[in-house]
């Protein structure tokens, strides 16, 4: 079953202006395995979401709007860890430098292959986000958890992945964010942006995100997982979350959790 999302997680699960299609003919939120949501204020038409109050919940831009890079560092499967980042002669071989991140960065990943990494605390702000984007086409940076890592991001303030593939975390979920240890919970995960990412080929689920806010999956893939129960997108304990244009489809059981 392959369900296009456009739906944004406020305090409920709402969409705005939008359709959901499936290639089987379009499923049912229950049938596309949309659980624990409510759709609030929705017109539906044989089944498909066609339209909400745009009073119920509107779109903020991303925090990719008007971005312009205030400096550019580079990783590179033929990189150095050692040296600087600051050219492509002197790339990073991982993207794992969060202490030597700024506001304003942009940090342009090679195509390659590279082991996936643990990352944060990443202060980027409203005015300069951090952008961790796919130098080539897009998937062609392709993070592998090798069968036995994730993708783990902790304490992250307006940060992007665009672009890259992320795959085989085969002990847990591809992609986990969250906020450290707690409670009481601080620095939580905020604005942070999944945007052209293809997210396949995890234990549990494609995205988990807790303890967080504003986080936002866009114009993305997310598929097979394996273990039952764990949805494809799990949203625990946060709020004000949105998963727009995403391409859902191929989970065990549940496409989206919140």
């Amino acid at each position: 079953m392959r369900v296009f999302l456009i739906l944004s997680v406020c305090t409920t699960l709402a969409a705005c202006d939008s359709k959901q299609s499936a290639t089987d003919g379009g499923p049912s939120p229950a049938d596309a395995n949309i659980a624990d949501a409510n759709i609030a204020d929705a017109d539906t038409l044989d089944g498909h979401i066609t339209d909400v109050a745009a009073s119920s919940c509107a779109f903020p831009p991303s925090i990719l709007e008007g971005f312009v890079a205030q400096r550019t560092l580079y990783v590179s499967p033929t990189g150095n860890d050692s040296d600087d980042g600051l050219t492509s002669a002197t790339a990073w071989a991982t993207l794992a430098h969060a202490a030597a991140l700024e506001p304003g960065d942009e940090v342009r990943v090679a195509p390659g292959i590279y082991s996936c990494p643990v990352l944060g605390p990443i202060a980027g702000t409203a005015a300069g986000p951090i952008h961790f984007v796919a130098a080539g086409a897009a998937r062609s940076a392709v993070l592998d958890c090798g069968g036995t890592g994730s993708v783990l991001l902790t304490n992250l303030q307006y940060v992007a992945l665009d672009g890259f593939e992320i795959r085989n975390a085969m002990s847990g979920h591809c992609i986990n964010l969250f906020s450290g240890n707690g409670p009481p919970y601080a620095n939580l995960s905020e604005h942070v942006l999944f945007i052209n990412d293809y997210v396949h080929t995890c234990n549990l689920s494609a995205i988990k995100s807790s303890q967080s806010f504003e986080v936002e999956v866009r114009d993305s893939e997310l598929a097979n997982n394996i273990t039952a129960g764990n949805p494809l997108i799990d949203f625990a304990g946060a709020h004000d979350m949105r998963i727009i244009g995403c391409d859902v489809h191929d989970g065990v059981s549940i496409g989206v959790q919140t």
